[in-house]
Parts: C-alpha cells; sequence; structure tokens
C-alpha cells in the first residue's frame, strides 16, 4: 500500500481516535483537526470559522480522505465543509453518539444526513438509529494489544477502576453512591477514578472522607499506565446511557478486571451477565451494588470470567486481526 495521507477530524484526547491512531500504517501522514476551537460557549461564528478553517486545512495538506470520530459536532462539521472539497469521507461512530439524543428529531435528521453523506460509516455500536440508515462497515473499536499475562489473579486484586463519566450520558455518581453502599465490604481497597472532571472529583472527595476508602485519580488518554491500572483491578465500572462500546470494555476483558457495564451499552455483545461480568441499570445505584456484591462475594467467580474474557478478546479481536483488518479497512479506502 502506498504512503497514505489521513486527516483525523475529531477531539484529540478521545479514546477512539488514539485507538486508531495507534495503528496507522508505519509512514502514514497524518494531520488532526479539533471540531472546537473552545471547550464552552462557542457560538454559530464560532463554527462557521471552523467550518472555514477545516476546509483551508484540507487544501493545504491534500489528504486521501478525510476521517471524522464522532457523529455529532464533528460529523456535522465536515458535512458541512464537503462541498467546497469533494473528499473522500470516512465517518466512525463513537459511544457518545449511542444515547438520548440521537432520539431527538433533530439529531436523527445530522444522523441520516451524514451516515448518507458520508464514503464509508464505521459503527462501534448497534443501535436502531444506525443500523437503519446504513450497515457498519464491521471495524467496530480498534485497540492493540500487547501480549500479556496476569500479574495476579482478580481475585487477589485490591483496586476497583471507577470510570469518571458526568454530564448527559455519564453516570459515575450512581457508580460513586454504590460503591458507599457497600462500604464494608471494600474497606481494604483503593478506588481509581479515570477522567474525572471537577463534579465527578468532587464527589470523590466526599466518598473518601465519608469511608475513609482511599480514591486516586488518573487521566482518562490510553497509555501504559492506565493499562497496567486494569492489570491491578479486580473491578471496572463503566456506568453511563450511551448505547456504544467502551474502549475500556475490551481493555478491561483482556487485562483481567471483571467488567460492570450499563445494560444500555452493547456490552452484551462481548460479555455474559452474571458469568463473565455484569450488565446494570445506570441510573438504579442498588442494582450497581448488587453487581459489586455479587462479584467480590465469589472470588472464584472473578478468576474464571477473567480467563473467559481474555480467550474472548484473543479470538475475536487479536493484535493480527486488528493490524490486518486496519491494513484491509485502507486499502479499500484508496483502491
Amino acid at each position: 500500500m502506498n504512503k497514505l495521507r489521513i486527516l483525523f477530524v475529531g477531539n484529540p484526547s478521545n479514546g477512539c481516535l488514539i485507538r486508531w491512531l495507534t495503528l496507522l500504517p508505519k509512514g502514514t501522514d497524518i494531520e488532526v483537526f479539533a471540531p472546537k476551537s473552545a471547550e464552552n460557549n462557542e457560538t454559530l461564528l464560532d463554527k462557521q470559522y471552523r467550518h472555514e478553517e477545516l476546509i483551508k486545512t484540507i487544501k493545504k495538506f491534500k489528504p486521501d480522505f478525510v476521517h471524522s470520530i464522532g457523529t455529532m459536532d464533528t460529523g456535522a462539521l465536515v458535512l458541512a465543509a464537503r462541498a467546497a472539497t469533494k473528499l473522500y469521507w470516512i465517518a466512525t461512530s463513537v459511544g457518545d453518539d449511542f444515547g438520548p439524543l440521537a432520539d431527538i428529531p433533530k439529531q436523527r435528521g445530522l444522523i441520516r444526513k451524514v451516515t448518507k453523506s458520508c464514503d464509508r460509516f464505521v459503527s462501534a455500536a448497534e443501535s436502531s438509529v444506525y443500523s437503519s440508515l446504513i450497515p457498519p462497515d464491521g471495524m467496530g473499536f480498534v485497540c492493540k494489544w500487547r501480549d500479556r499475562t496476569f500479574a495476579k489473579p482478580p481475585s487477589e486484586r485490591r483496586q476497583i477502576i471507577l470510570e469518571g463519566n458526568f454530564g448527559l450520558y455519564g453516570r459515575s455518581l450512581v457508580a460513586l453512591a454504590a460503591l458507599e453502599r457497600c462500604r464494608e465490604l471494600i474497606l481494604e481497597y483503593e478506588i481509581i477514578v479515570v477522567d474525572a472532571g471537577t463534579e465527578v472529583r468532587i464527589a470523590a472527595e466526599l466518598f473518601q472522607a465519608s469511608t475513609g476508602i482511599c480514591v486516586k485519580y488518573l487521566p482518562g488518554v490510553t497509555s501504559a499506565d492506565h493499562l497496567k491500572r486494569y492489570e491491578s483491578a479486580a473491578l471496572s465500572l463503566n456506568v453511563s446511557i450511551c448505547g456504544g462500546i467502551h474502549g475500556s470494555l475490551l481493555e478491561t476483558m483482556f487485562l483481567g478486571a471483571i467488567p460492570i457495564e450499563s445494560h444500555t451499552s452493547c456490552a452484551d455483545k462481548w460479555i455474559e451477565h452474571q458469568k463473565t461480568g455484569f450488565l446494570v441499570d445506570p441510573d438504579d445505584p442498588r442494582h450497581v451494588e448488587s453487581a459489586i456484591r455479587a462479584a467480590l462475594a465469589h472470588p472464584a467467580l472473578l478468576d474464571c470470567a477473567a480467563k473467559s474474557n481474555r480467550t474472548v478478546i484473543e479470538q475475536r479481536w487479536s493484535n493480527a486481526k486488528i493490524v490486518q483488518a486496519m491494513a484491509n479497512f485502507y486499502s479499500r479506502s484508496v483502491c
């Protein structure tokens, strides 16, 4: 395959974008364009400016194609610039695309425009909104695994990972409430909060003050240190109302932590409830509490589930399969 030039449009800190970048063929020329110039209070003028800046970037960089990560803001931005560039466009959805916003008529209309206008659509989840519009390409999530063995079986680990989801979709405060409800069971554990915003950090500090249980924080970018945390964790709690597959689920499964995921997600495509993980109501702390108690009360279940989950990842999404899938993916895009 000839050397590629790819312009990615997406949030530079987005885990899905980071995973794509780590798997690109060697020698690929890339540039990343952020969909927003500011985090908050973006005006209509700001959006028009980003649209014009994207067109300028495309004309200057001259990529073989544009690859957008996310459907709402990012997909809309590329859609607005499409008429002026006529470039081949790959659109990839992320977990936040699969939630309540997708049921709003205005957003449904945007989704239809993006999925029908792009040349290829890659979905990380099965959603009635998306699947009724265009078949996903089949790449789904991409993660590059390193060969690792379990440093400790999950039953001997004393850390719990909590994904610090907040905002419209996040329910990490529900997970914290669940942890507090079973405090007597986790007094010897550390809680590692990943990618915690201000609200979640305040709630976690109140949790620590109330329970005496140690809470630590970890940035949300996938890294070697991040993966080491999953190797040391008995459980991983990712509670939200997103409908997509979270990259952390696959990392959790591969590294032996037992996943507790929302039943709104597509985690049921990867784990078996109460056998290799738990699917919970993201709005009910009692339901999340029950899953935590069930997992920690059965050490043999933890260890058996870890082995089963590792096998699932190795069989369905091994490093060799990912690398080959990536090569095929981009080869078809430039043909």
